[in-house]
């Protein structure tokens, strides 16, 4: 799995602590890299240039289930000059599904 995708606080157990869930990002090392140099044409050339992993953080949503959302600013190879930002919350919690779902 860590072969073929980079993560997010795979190695952080904060994000983890105090809550019944927490999110993660999976990017495909096929389409993305966290490798400035790698973009500067140590690619095969007949490999694409991948987006780019900028910084990585969470911004804290008001929740009384401690819910935040995880950001990871990415950029694209084809248009350095624009930031795309992917966010990553969840909707749902433990806590709220245990009480719908049964047999949970």
């Amino acid at each position: 799995m860590r072969d073929g995708f980079l993560s997010t606080d795979a190695e952080d157990p904060k994000p983890f602590e105090g809550v019944p869930f927490s999110t993660m990002i999976l990017l495909s090392r096929a389409r993305f890299t966290s490798d400035l140099e790698s973009q500067g044409g140590g690619n095969r050339s007949d490999e694409e240039p991948k987006f780019l992993v900028g910084p990585v953080f969470r911004k804290t949503l008001p929740s009384k289930f401690n819910r935040d959302a995880l950001c990871v600013d990415i950029v694209s190879p084809n248009s350095p000059g624009t930031l795309l930002r992917l966010i990553n919350c969840t909707s749902t919690s433990s806590r709220t599904l245990s009480l719908t779902v049964p047999n949970r």
